[in-house]
């Protein structure tokens, strides 16, 4: 067996060396930079679709564009670049293509980012915006493309080398579309991982144009011969094909986002199972003989697999998720993946030979088989991304299937059991096998709450459901409920719309109100409800709107702007004396955005001279490196603020606040539970006091992935623990800015009882804390109790055994607590 420096020297009859440079056998070079090649593609696809959802807010636009862009840029580099720059050796110009795709990678966050400013300004529409971005990613992908025809020419006489080296490429990709989540994300953040992936191109392009110095010449390419292309009915059948089984990838990634959370990891655990069980497929059909029809047919039955698995074994993930680990809860989505997903992929893989040999005609047809399978996978993908809304992923899934059934019956018309197998996919529409049905929130399911509607749109999935006690709910996909329409939570939310009304100032309402995010709608229900006479509100998700709408929580009146709030910032000219942000969850795609220090300043850029702006942020959403990040970034727009806290809500306030005195409607008054304007007088700090304790603090920017980050965090701590932690660092806060001793003793005193509970070994003890005179924190105290009770009381006459244990656990929060409010 050669070593890896030993070049083949056999010479073809014209005295040139054929064959490759390095020989096969386990070895060879080639094969291993080709396979790191394939590494680093799948984790760029990766980052790629990450920093496209930052950027634009949409999950299934970022999975939709990056992988349409993959397979088109793969497709056309190897048809077009195939024959090109033919004067340079193979290895040379593979290194060149790699290291121009290292080049390109480590400027993609600027490139991205520059593209995502553009978009702003380009026309409001779906395809312009898809087109933009596709066009964007383009050369990176197109150049990737190129790569395994370039090396092909060093095995001109070696028919087996394509399988080969395409089996090395795909198993580096199935373990570079794991790697980013495993791995570089946990421990270098986005910008970090991105640029150590780079450097995997850069050092295979050196590599391969170090050994082209060494290697011998290889033998000039043939002119191939004239192409044999196969009937249209085949190509159509087969473009078909490629429409299907690439779009159906967004349609898992859409499926399997709502049981691991994240989007992005979604679409990594099905890469990884499709490209490996595409790889398993081909190999097992290079040697069978296979009637491209029969295996459609068994595409078509097995492409219900993974909608239907998902729909009857979701009751018993639900069951089991709540107590479950990060890290387990990422390794049973690739388990599922694996069992749902990999036989459809495997028959994928067996498709492509079994075609090759049906059609005939050598290379040429093969290339043109490859050719309009690559360009069905680009518009399939593209359709699905701008039909899922309106279909909903079950509806796509279905369209899909039926598409198969087409290219079926174009391969063979006697394939007429494609239709019913089809159809077959339908059964997830039946009541109770709905894949969709992911909510696992324990409390939730104590409450034995029912789905009453669902929408889907590019964000992601809402639905409106109602518990056993007719308490309605809005869900927002990611498992949590947006709104409650209970008591305790309508007072909760309607005060966090007041409040900013109260802070404003002055001796009469403010005539108008800009709301950005509508949540659930209930928030801007309390400008509403003060009699506010223009109430705008912004909201990216049309199906939040319509989930609103179905809730009953749309404000009545108010003028609902669906789109990009940024887009409309931008262009807009209007002033408004009232803007109001809502809690925007760090973990929500493209929430980094809204917290950018751009973005701060934007929105100032719209305020009256004596204008009021308001951020409100959930405490128990942040842990306190994103807490600190989200406040610094606001102090750099409005370095005069204040800050506020109410209940377990933190409010900054772009200047100091001005409690209204103009007569309150006793309506607003009584559906708040407030008194007055004193209820309101919840100031906590002045941000200036706050200059040195966050000079260190990173600055979030608009495209920097600095929050985007946090959800490897938060999924690692339970939610009782963040609170606690934030309340804790609030409290050295509060400390820094009140100024008075004896408010700074009283302050002193309860941080070293919070302390003290906080480490008492339970997770949810640091929540628990001695109020004090003169200070805030019992309001969030009260908050707390207040929901706690609630909850109690809903679950009191609940049957299921899982509502007592719940109730056990929420009693032992509410007695030492209540303890606590009440003091010694």
């Amino acid at each position: 067996m050669n070593r890896p420096t030993d070049w083949a020297t056999t010479e073809n009859a014209a005295g040139v060396t054929p064959g490759g440079v390095c020989v096969w056998g386990g070895a060879g070079v080639v094969p291993w930079l080709f396979f790191v090649s394939g590494l680093s593609s799948l984790a760029f696809e990766l980052l790629w679709v990450r920093q496209v959802i930052a950027l634009t807010g949409l999950p299934l636009w970022g999975v939709g564009v990056v992988i349409a862009a993959f397979m088109g840029g793969l497709g056309l580099g190897g048809w077009t670049l195939r024959h090109r720059l033919t004067h340079l050796h193979p290895l040379r110009l593979y290194g060149l293509f790699e290291g121009a795709i290292g080049l390109l990678a480590l400027l993609m966050p600027l490139w991205l980012g520059g593209v995502a400013a553009l978009a702003l300004h380009l026309p409001d529409h779906p395809l312009v915006a898809l087109l933009l971005w596709l066009l964007a990613l383009a050369p990176a992908t197109v150049l990737m493309g190129a790569t395994l025809p370039v090396l092909l020419r060093l095995f001109p006489f070696e028919p087996a080398a394509t399988g080969r080296l395409y089996a090395v490429n795909a198993c580096g990709g199935a373990l570079g579309a794991l790697l980013p989540d495993l791995l570089l994300l946990p421990a270098l953040g986005l910008h970090g991982a991105q640029v150590v992936v780079a450097l995997l191109p850069l050092t295979v392009g050196g590599i391969a144009w170090w050994l082209s110095r060494r290697a011998p010449p290889v033998a000039a390419d043939v002119p191939p011969p004239a192409a044999t292309l196969p009937p249209t009915r085949w190509l159509v059948a087969y473009g078909l094909c490629g429409a299907a089984t690439v779009a159906v990838e967004v349609v898992w990634t859409r499926w399997w986002s709502l049981l691991v959370d994240q989007t992005a990891t979604a679409l990594a655990l099905i890469l990884a199972v499709f490209i490996a069980g595409i790889a398993a497929g081909s190999a097992w059909g290079r040697h069978r003989s296979d009637e491209p029809g029969r295996l459609l047919v068994i595409l078509i039955a097995l492409l219900a697999l993974p909608g239907l698995g998902m729909a009857l074994l979701g009751p018993l993930v639900r069951a089991v998720e709540p107590d479950i680990a990060p890290m387990s809860l990422l390794l049973l989505g690739g388990l599922l993946a694996l069992l749902l997903v990999g036989p459809a992929t495997f028959v994928m893989g067996w498709l492509f030979p079994a075609v090759v040999r049906a059609v005939g005609g050598g290379g040429a047809a093969a290339g043109a088989l490859y050719g309009v399978n690559a360009l069905g996978g680009v518009v399939g993908t593209l359709a699905i991304v701008l039909l899922l809304p309106d279909l909903g992923s079950k509806g796509a899934a279905l369209l899909l299937s039926i598409l198969l059934a087409a290219s079926a019956l174009l391969w063979n018309p006697r394939r007429w059991l494609a239709l019913p197998a089809a159809l077959a996919g339908g059964v997830i529409w039946l009541p109770g096998l709905d894949p969709l049905m992911t909510t696992s929130d324990p409390l939730f399911v104590a409450r034995q709450a029912t789905v009453q509607w669902q929408g889907e749109d590019a964000t992601g999935l809402r639905e409106v459901a109602q518990d056993a006690q007719g308490v309605r709910y809005l869900i927002n996909g990611r498992r949590h409920w947006d709104a409650s329409l209970d008591a305790v939570a309508l007072r909760q939310e309607r005060r966090l719309g007041i409040a900013p009304v109260a802070w404003a100032g002055g001796a009469s309402l403010p005539e108008r109100a800009l709301y950005l995010g509508m949540g659930s709608g209930i928030t801007a229900s309390g400008a509403v409800l003060l009699d506010i006479r223009d109430v705008t509100i912004l909201e990216l998700s049309p199906a939040a709107i319509a989930g609103a709408e179905k809730l009953g929580t749309l404000p009545p009146g108010a003028t609902v702007i669906p789109g990009d709030l940024r887009r409309f910032l931008l262009r807009s000219t209007a002033l408004w004396p009232l803007i109001v942000g809502d809690l925007f969850h760090p973990d929500l795609a493209g929430a980094g955005n809204l917290y950018a220090v751009e973005h701060f300043e934007l929105v100032g850029a719209h305020l009256t001279d004596d204008g009021l702006f308001v951020q409100w942020l959930a405490l128990n959403q942040f842990d306190p490196e994103a807490l600190r990040t989200a406040v610094a970034s606001f102090m750099a727009a409005f370095p005069q603020g204040e800050m506020h806290l109410m209940g377990v809500h933190l409010a900054l306030l772009s200047r100091p606040a001005r409690i209204a005195e103009f007569p309150w409607p006793a309506e607003a008054l009584r559906r708040s539970d407030l008194s007055g304007h004193r209820d309101l007088a919840t100031r906590w700090c002045a941000l200036p006091s706050l200059d040195k304790t966050l000079a260190s603090a990173p600055r979030q920017r608009l495209g920097q992935p600095i929050l985007e980050q946090a959800a490897f965090r938060l999924r690692a701590t339970p939610e009782m623990e963040r609170l606690g932690q934030n309340l804790k660092m609030l409290l050295s806060w509060w400390q820094q800015g009140a100024g008075e001793p004896d408010r700074l003793a009283i302050a002193a005193q309860a941080a070293a009882t919070m302390q003290a509970l906080a480490g008492s070994g339970e997770q949810e003890g640091a929540i628990l804390y001695r109020a004090w005179e003169g200070s805030h924190l019992p309001l969030v105290g009260r908050a707390l109790l207040e929901r706690w009770q609630a909850d109690l009381e809903n679950l009191a006459d609940n049957p299921d055994p899982r509502a007592r244990q719940i109730e056990a656990k929420l009693k032992g929060y509410v007695a030492p607590l209540q303890q606590a409010l009440e003091g010694p």
